[in-house]
């Protein structure tokens, strides 16, 4: 019957689309449905069985009301001051890896860059050994730390591949994602990061700053924990504070990146956080500003001016000054092309991604390939640096460089086949870092940029970005994206410079830094952060209408083809997001249609253990109403079971008195953080006929809905609130089933090309 509801819903759900206009299918029967409502080509997207909801929702046990009950208002009052020193602590600790990540990478590639000019320039052109040494010195550089950085990520911690910004969305929309939190994942991405960021793989360091800042947010507690002065602490380590610091986190991280502490706010709320309010944006915004003042202090004593910190050197895009960004109303027509561009492009590579991701996870699916296929992703990426280098011969004057000023002056350069006192203009843009290509593509001043150049960097880079996503190596894609904007945007200006003769308005710059929001956008398609955050980094407040005005045009135009690249991950992976809004034309569907298929698995008030253990073993069920007389009396959670069956509380009678209640709480307390399972809770076979009373241990309260509620009723409860479990009861209060986010997110709404519909993905 269920199933009968379920296909005239995907049924109808196509149709809607058909009666406003869009594209119409001929249906004929139910087969040719169910192609319909399924995107175009094979579907890539499934729900992975293994991942489970947080629990964000305090879980209302008995001995916790009553262990409540016993502390005093001065309690409450000490812990309402320590929770904004926690989120302050947390941004400091943020600054200070944001700080280490910044310096070095800037100081390898410093080294790096410098030294492989000398040597280039010295043996280039003495004989054609020297020759192969230089090249074989510009393979290593690239392909030595690629490997390096890649091998640390395969071997010591596999989950500390690529951004982790999917994965740290899929946390904060609710759901509990494995190893995501390790410490030793934090270190090997540290590490890894900036080892890729002076490989020459487009890599930025923005997206690994939004996953480690998570980690150390929701990580921070469990410094304080194991002082007893600091018991207090615990009350930090349930899933509702972890999310909301691992939230704060991931704002710290953008903002420490970036020096943008309101972008960092925005685009924590844009990106995934599905329960917020007004509390808990000040305490994001807390740990933003926190972390970008610390790491302004520390970055302003290392490069030697402490306390200045209006230096443009802090700023990631530097300080982009008002005559650039001056423009005039008729501009606007040109900012709507950027738009356009940025939304055909961030599609483009979108779709690529999809195709890559799919190949990776059916061929290269062994630590040795993966490392073989970092190999040959660097050698292809270092190849096509080293041509471009020595086929692209065109020279200018050291003079015209250090008269055009600006940040790039003191940028390395290589002669290469240039007469003494000129350089090879593709060394310009190649011997950088990502941060410092930014820099120049910014610069108004530097006139060694010439569409030559950068149309050969647009190719290169175009690859680059499409085979370094996805690799099994810590990078993320804000910096790329940013890069590969600029580099088209500038072009573009370029060409208006041309075409309009020379006009003043037609400034480059101008159009780099309008293609690196559109192409960042483009892709993770969020507006409101994006404008923000170029505003903030670039240092400029009156270039924030066209900013919105490119960003808007590209969100409409990108999802017009696709999702976004972070959704697109997240869906692959398996994660069981849910979005804001529930599926289209569910009003008439109703919560039995969609519940987990009787029978249920259930456990009276006083139940044995040799049941309790029988129905661990046997399902993978994490809630489990508990009944009397088959009527609902409340829902206990698989690990406080296993934490009965660890501390072997079935030998205790149950707690009577106000301590007793407090010790048992204390218990489970002290368990909240650890993942359990049954093999480390062994029972001894002569206590299987011993009883146990469930009720201290059990939510009292749990969320019930009768099996008539809409679809929409229940799936806003699930966002809004940030459930786990939602019992449904019949009209006589007895369970007939349970909906768990896995059940609501295989109904997954597709868009492309003015078609939608609703896809039943499989949970595998």
């Amino acid at each position: 019957m269920a199933s009968e509801f379920k296909d005239d819903w995907l049924r109808k759900s196509r149709l809607s689309i058909d009666q406003v206009g869009f594209k119409r299918y001929p249906q004929t029967d139910l087969k040719e449905l169910r192609s319909v409502t399924q995107p175009r080509g094979k579907s890539f997207f499934f729900i992975s069985a293994k991942y489970e909801s947080l629990d964000y929702d305090v879980t209302e046990k008995q001995i916790y009301l009553e262990d409540e009950k016993t502390k005093p208002y001065s309690y409450f009052v000490k812990r309402d001051i320590l929770r904004p020193l926690i989120f302050m602590g947390a941004g400091i600790i943020i600054a200070c890896i944001g700080t280490f990540v910044h310096v070095a990478i800037q100081r390898i590639g410093e080294v790096k860059y410098s030294y492989l000019c000398d040597f280039i320039d010295d043996h280039h052109s003495t004989g054609a050994g020297n020759l192969t040494l230089t090249i074989l010195m510009w393979y290593l550089g690239v392909i030595v730390l690629v490997m390096l950085s890649s091998s640390i990520v395969i071997f010591i911690a596999p989950y500390a591949s690529g951004g982790g910004v999917a994965q740290t969305i899929a946390y904060l929309n609710g759901i509990s994602v494995p190893n995501l939190l390790s410490i030793k994942g934090l270190f090997v991405k540290m590490f890894s990061t900036v080892l890729t960021c002076t490989s020459g793989l487009a890599g930025g360091k923005e997206g690994p700053m939004l996953h480690m800042g998570a980690t150390v947010g929701s990580r921070f507690p469990d410094l304080f924990t194991k002082f007893k002065f600091c018991s207090i602490f615990k009350d930090f380590q349930n899933d509702h504070e972890r999310r909301d610091l691992g939230a704060a986190g991931f704002a710290a991280g953008i903002a420490c990146a970036f020096h943008a502490p309101v972008g960092g706010l925005l685009l924590a709320l844009e990106e995934g956080v599905s329960y917020w309010n007004i509390s808990l944006m000040w305490k994001i915004f807390l740990c933003s500003i926190t972390s970008v003042f610390f790491i302004t202090v520390l970055l302003s004593i290392i490069e030697g001016a402490p306390g200045h910190f209006n230096s443009p050197d802090l700023l990631t895009l530097g300080k982009i000054e008002d005559e650039t960004t001056h423009y005039e109303y008729f501009e606007f027509i040109y900012f709507i092309i950027v738009g356009v561009i940025g939304g055909i492009l961030g599609a483009i590579l979108v779709f690529i991604h999809m195709y890559l991701t799919y190949f990776r996870k059916r061929f290269i699916n062994t630590n040795i390939r993966k490392l073989t296929e970092s190999f040959l992703v660097a050698f292809l990426v270092a190849s096509l640096y080293m041509i471009s280098i020595f086929s692209y011969n065109k020279c200018k004057t050291v003079a015209s460089k250090t008269e055009a000023g600006g940040h790039a002056a003191n940028k390395t350069v290589g002669q290469v086949y240039c007469p003494d006192k000129e350089y090879n203009v593709m060394t310009l843009l190649i011997y950088q870092t990502s941060e410092s290509l930014i820099t120049i593509l910014f610069s108004p001043v530097i006139a060694d940029v010439e569409i030559g150049s950068l149309i050969i960097l647009f190719v290169i880079y175009f690859i680059n970005i499409n085979f370094t996503m996805g690799l099994t190596l810590s990078a993320g894609l804000f910096v790329p994206q940013i890069v590969f904007g600029a580099i088209w945007g500038r072009i573009f200006g370029i060409f208006l410079r041309y075409v309009h003769h020379g006009a003043k308005w037609a400034v480059p710059s101008k159009y780099a830094l309008l293609g690196a929001a559109s192409q960042l956008s483009g892709s993770i398609r969020k507006t409101f952060s994006v404008m923000v955050i170029m505003t903030e980094a670039s240092g400029n407040l009156s270039f924030a209408i066209p900013f919105m005005v490119v960003v808007a045009l590209v969100k409409i135009v990108g999802d017009f083809f696709t999702m976004s690249l972070y959704d697109l991950q997240a869906h692959m992976m398996g994660f069981p997001l849910l979005s804001s809004d529930p599926p289209p034309l569910d009003k008439d569907y109703k919560a039995k249609h969609v519940m987990s298929i009787p029978p249920l698995s259930m456990l009276s008030i006083q139940s044995q253990i040799s049941d309790i253990i029988n129905i661990l073993s046997k399902t993978t069920h994490n809630g489990f109403p508990i009944v009397q007389n088959n009527k609902l009396r409340g829902l206990i959670l698989r690990h406080d079971l296993l934490v009965i069956l660890k501390y072997k509380l079935y030998k205790y009678l149950s707690p009577t008195t106000t301590q007793e209640f407090v010790e048992r709480n204390a218990v489970f307390k002290n368990e909240i953080s650890k993942q359990l399972n049954l093999k480390d809770c062994e029972v001894n076979e002569k206590y299987y006929n011993f009883s146990i009373d469930l009720v201290p241990y059990m939510n009292l309260y749990p969320y019930t809905l009768p099996e008539t509620s809409s679809l929409a009723t229940v799936y806003k409860l699930f966002r809004c609130i940030g459930l786990r479990h939602i019992v449904i009861l019949n009209n006589s209060n007895e369970p007939v089933g349970i909906i768990t986010r896995k059940d609501l997110a295989r109904y997954h709404v597709w868009q492309h090309c003015c078609m939608m519909g609703v896809k039943e993905l499989k949970v595998l």
